[in-house]
């Protein structure tokens, strides 16, 4: 099996059901191509505002607690819909675990 196989092993989700017996039920849940760059786009810049606020004091950002800073970067990165399509692709496998 080469590395670009679907049944290569180093791929979570053929490696994954080997530990069903250790932990909480897991359900995988494909992202598209817009979800995954504003998880990504979120990411680079809450490590962003995070390096300034802990390294310039004076800043405005050194006054934002996380949720603030959460916040603007949801409205200045334009991620509100991404990530709230995100939320209503989870919603079914969130409730689905309590079903079970």
């Amino acid at each position: 099996k080469g590395l670009a196989s679907p049944e290569a092993f180093f791929r979570v989700e053929n490696w994954f059901p080997c530990l069903d017996e250790y932990t909480f039920p897991t359900t995988f849940v494909p992202l598209s191509v817009k979800t995954a760059q504003a998880l990504l786009k979120y990411r680079e810049t809450s490590k962003m505002y995070h390096t300034l606020k802990t390294f310039i004091h004076n800043s405005v950002f050194a006054q934002l607690d996380d949720q603030a800073i959460h916040d603007k970067i949801i409205t200045e990165a334009n991620l509100a819909d991404a990530l709230k399509d995100l939320e209503e692709q989870l919603n079914d496998p969130i409730k689905s675990w309590g079903n079970s």
